[in-house]
Parts: C-alpha cells; structure tokens; sequence
C-alpha cells in the first residue's frame, strides 16, 4: 500500500448551514490522501456531509470550542495512525488558493529539502464580501503553520483557551510558502458581530471597537481579490463593492442590521 502523502484534518461545529464545510472539504479532497474529521457536537448536518468525504471521523459528545486544542490533538493522533508523511491542518471557512489546490502544495511536500520542519502560509482574510480583502493593521500579517513534517511522537500542547499555537510543539522554524489561503469568517459582517459581540449595545460596541482591531474600522484597507487566487470552482460573483471605513459614530450592532442588508455601499 503505498504510503500517503498528506493526510488533512478539519474541526467543525455547525458549519453546513453556511456551506463552509462542503466549501472546504470539496478544496481538501484535490490534494489531501485522506481526510480526518472532528465534529464538535453539532446540531445540524455536518457530519452527514462529512461522510460523503471520509470515513474519518470522530464525534464530540458534548460542545466546547475552548477544547479545541484537545481536539487537534485528536485528530493529530488519528491521522498518525494512517502513516502519512504530511500533516496539513484547514479550518472548516477556509481554502486553499488555486496554484495550492491544483498541485503546487503537493509539489511543495513532495520535493522539500529534508531540513524544513513545516511551511506557513498567508491568510487572506475577505472581508465584508467575497471579492474584497482586509489588508490594514494585523489583517497584513497573518502568517499561519498549516503543513507539517511527520516526525516520531510529535503532538499537540493541549490546553483550554483560544489563539494558542496550533501545531505540534517541535516545531522552531516553518519555512514560508507563496500559497496562500483564502478565508471565509468575515464575509458575513452581521454574523461576525453576533458570534464575537453579539449581545453588546450600541455605547458598548463602540467602547469595544476602540481597542478591537477586527472592530475598529475607520482606516479600513481593502482591495480586490484577484480571479485566479481562487480555485475554480470557487470564484465568486463580481456583485460586491468595496468595503469603506466605518466611524464609530456610524457603527451598528448585529440588531440594526437588518438581514439582507447591503453592507458594503
């Protein structure tokens, strides 16, 4: 049997309804050998989705994002015991770009110099539509370890909490790719301040912007995707405008938008 390239994971917690979990794994089925599935007690149909796509999965029994490192370590666990010789690691509303899903990630795996640990690749966080990307502040430094080198007894520091690192602990030294990934958590604005401060009001909002730099947007930088970052079978309609900056005198709470709403005028 021959021994598998790269073998992917993904977490996911209710992610059908948005059809990010289809998004993603249709992307990772073109360049991962195998695919291994987390699901985080959902409440929908995600993992009947996630069938049509590997036999690999393991089902929470109980919902907790703050354990999601324990459940990296999981899936890290899991997808050693199918031998790969790459770990690749994607979050259910991300792809990966074109060049990446069409074969230069492959490439990237197959050819590395037997020196590199890992490879990190740039976020490209869209934002407020699926054509326009973040670029200001933090949004321009998004570097994150997606592709690791199987080594014996590499493992996961599990610990509660979000924004820890989340690849294995030996890593020191990820070498940069050109891929890039293309991330979907900010084309629905609305959706966003519900899930991360959803229950604040208007004064508070505001108050929480002033130091929340996914909030803050009144120097916003934009600009346009380019066609062929996007696999093709992903490109999107050319129906957005561009972002503008927001005051905060002309902030909303997730309540006075109204769904539907055209955000991006």
């Amino acid at each position: 049997m021959t021994q598998p390239l790269i073998c992917g994971f993904v977490q996911c917690f209710n992610e059908s309804e948005r059809g990010n979990i289809r998004r993603c794994l249709e992307n990772m089925r073109q360049f991962c050998d195998e695919i291994c599935f987390y699901d985080d007690a959902s409440t929908d149909d995600s993992v009947k989705v996630a069938r049509e796509y590997t036999p690999h999965i393991i089902e929470g029994d109980k919902h907790c994002f703050q354990r999601e490192l324990f459940h990296k370590q999981l899936l890290l666990e899991y997808a050693l015991k199918l031998n790969p010789r790459w770990i690749w690691w994607q979050d259910c509303d991300e792809i990966l770009d074109r060049k990446g899903t069409e074969g230069d990630l492959r490439q990237l795996a197959e050819h590395a110099p037997a020196e590199v640990e890992a490879y990190s690749f740039f976020l490209v966080n869209l934002w407020r539509s699926e054509t326009f990307a973040r670029t200001d502040g933090l949004f321009a430094t998004e570097w994150f370890i997606r592709l690791w080198r199987v080594i014996p007894e590499m493992h996961i520091k599990a610990e509660v909490g979000l924004d820890r690192p989340s690849y294995p602990c030996h890593i020191r030294n990820p070498v940069r790719s050109s891929i890039r990934m293309l991330h979907y958590h900010f084309v629905d604005y609305k959706r966003l301040l519900w899930s991360s401060v959803g229950g604040l009001t208007r004064e508070e909002l505001v108050e929480a912007a002033k130091s929340h730099f996914i909030l803050d947007q009144r120097n916003l930088q934009c600009h346009r995707v380019p066609v062929d970052w996007f696999p093709k079978e992903n490109v999107p309609c050319d129906r957005w405008k561009k972002p503008r900056s927001v005051p905060f005198e002309e902030m909303k709470t997730w309540r006075d938008i109204p769904d539907g709403e055209d955000l991006l005028c």
